[in-house]
């Protein structure tokens, strides 16, 4: 009977350790994705600092709204099929 008991508390414990195992790689999976969510935010921020920083600056504010399809009442706005627009767009806007 003592063996009995000691077997059985021996696979409670193997079972115990999977079971922290799989929480410890999911928590290193969940700081992985939320590290990178992190870094996406940080950079979002440092755009929006930029844009602070230049409020004020007419190039910048020309610039920003061209990047979003903004054009002056006087200028032609030409739609150009089967070419990649990634090609053609500013470098500037992101």
């Amino acid at each position: 009977m003592l063996s009995f008991i000691a077997i059985l508390g021996s696979l409670h414990s193997i079972v115990m350790i999977g079971i922290e195992v799989n929480r410890i790689y999911s928590r290193t999976v969940m700081v992985k994705h939320l590290s990178s969510e992190v870094n996406s935010l940080e950079n979002e921020i440092n755009n929006l600092k930029a844009v602070i920083d230049n409020k004020n600056d007419q190039a910048y504010i020309e610039q920003l709204a061209r990047c979003i399809g903004y054009a002056y009442p006087s200028e032609s706005r030409y739609v150009t099929i089967g070419v990649n627009s990634s090609t053609l767009s500013n470098p500037n806007c992101q």
